[in-house]
């Protein structure tokens, strides 16, 4: 006995939760690739206010965190592929 294949398995709407991944992970792409932009701006702004000493750790941090939020937007964007295609 033929049994119909339902359309409705093909042609699911993307779930909200898929979506919300999504645009999470741009966000902290797009956030951290501004950050590392400015990383030197904005250590240089706390020379001023911190010993002149302390500049190097200060980007170093700032470096750090962006790279660090880079990996984490990148990690997402994978995540939000991964369960893209496998849906």
């Amino acid at each position: 006995m033929h049994v119909p294949i339902s359309q409705e398995r093909f042609e699911r709407k993307p779930s909200r939760s898929l979506t919300v991944l999504w645009v999470v992970a741009a966000v902290v792409l797009a956030g951290s690739i501004v950050a590392l932009r400015f990383a030197r701006e904005i250590a240089w702004e706390n020379y001023t206010v911190i010993a002149p000493s302390t500049l190097d750790r200060n980007e170093m941090f700032y470096r750090d965190l962006s790279l660090a939020g880079i990996a984490l937007g990148v990690g997402l964007l994978l995540v939000a592929v991964w369960r893209t295609i496998g849906r």
